[in-house]
């Protein structure tokens, strides 16, 4: 399920696109702290009028997270590293694959909403017909990272390709 954040994980992704055009791989620490100051809500990223069109590139998967219940202050501790769930958005439609508890090398959930893009905010269609199922803001946007509001969770994605 969720583990620890580990810094290490975080060491290659980071390339100039994420921190100020710096142009070799930035050290864990600063990677860290940018992922943390994003699901912190010390940093947003303005995706301006094509923030529809950034999300529907490619797909999602997530990374780290921060848990709002747990800690009245946010401070870096309380970031964790996330299973790769997966996003896609596309016309409309999200589909998602959730990681299997029982083994993480797996998919377990998998399904499709329809969803609506308004303001800074993805709401998601209950198929039931039964107006809006859940609804996440988006705390920062850019053609390589995501980072959305989940309830109590604030959830850190970077950009992948589509899974068929």
């Amino acid at each position: 399920m969720l583990k620890l954040f580990k810094p290490v994980s975080l060491l290659l992704l980071f390339t100039s696109s994420f921190l100020n055009g710096q142009s070799s791989t930035v050290d864990s620490e600063k990677a860290i702290q940018k992922v943390f100051e994003v699901l912190s809500a010390k940093e947003k990223g303005s995706c301006g009028l094509n923030c529809d069109s950034l999300l529907n590139v490619g797909a999602w998967e997530s990374l780290a997270y921060v848990d709002l219940n747990a800690s009245f202050n946010l401070n870096i501790e309380d970031l964790k590293e996330a299973v790769p769930d997966y996003y896609q958005f596309k016309d409309g439609q999200l589909y998602f694959k959730l990681i299997n508890p029982e083994n993480h090398n797996d998919y377990g959930y998998e399904g499709q909403l329809n969803y609506t893009w308004e303001a800074q905010f993805i709401k998601l269609i209950d198929p039931k017909g039964n107006g809006i199922k859940d609804k996440w803001e988006v705390l920062y946007l850019d053609s390589n990272y995501l980072a959305l509001q989940m309830d109590n969770l604030r959830v850190f994605l970077t950009h992948v390709s589509p899974v068929n």
